[in-house]
């Protein structure tokens, strides 16, 4: 049986603007200074910061939660 997949909640810092912003990211790239391209996103980003891991059932399950709120409390 294999391991669940865990996510861990990351600071990471754009390498090009210097611009920080937390995500939860999967935990095995979650390693202080590792150096990570997204497909999304045009600059790369380096992780400062490494914090909390949870089940990514429960990740999601938070982000649908917050989307919803956001749905009803954006003007």
């Amino acid at each position: 049986m294999s391991k669940p997949q865990t996510y861990t909640q990351c600071k990471m810092a754009n390498t090009e603007t210097g611009g920080t912003h937390v995500a939860w990211i999967p935990t095995k790239f979650a390693q202080r200074g590792r150096l990570l391209i997204f497909d999304t996103m045009p600059d790369k980003h380096i992780v400062r910061e490494v914090w909390g891991s949870l089940p990514a059932k429960t990740v999601l399950e938070r982000e649908r939660l917050y989307l919803k709120h956001r749905e009803f409390t954006d003007i």
